[in-house]
């Protein structure tokens, strides 16, 4: 997941890149869709409680312990929690209710 976030990142510099160029006219695509494609394929992705812990309410990944308790929902700060917490991942947005 990481590499294609790197790779569509890429794209999305090497176009505005060529899109600035005074020889090039207008390109016909939703550019702001690839910036929300990026945005959601990094909610998307388990992130190393070493790298950050989430500021919000989040999925978590504990690799010991019992089958039932290895992917929990719980609040920010969830350390004392989840001592043996690995990895955590934003959750989706709820869908749209009537």
């Amino acid at each position: 997941m990481d590499n294609l976030i790197e790779r569509l990142e890429r794209i999305s510099a090497e176009f505005i890149e060529f899109h600035d160029r005074p020889d090039v006219e207008s390109v016909g695509i939703e550019f702001d869709l690839l910036g929300e494609i990026i945005a959601a394929l990094r909610a998307q992705r388990w992130i190393s409680v070493e790298d950050e812990l989430p500021k919000d309410r989040a999925l978590v990944y504990s690799p010991l312990g019992d089958e039932a308790m290895k992917y929990r929902i719980l609040p920010p700060g969830f350390a004392h929690l989840a001592t043996d917490a690995t990895h955590w991942m934003p959750l989706p947005t709820p869908p749209e209710t009537e």
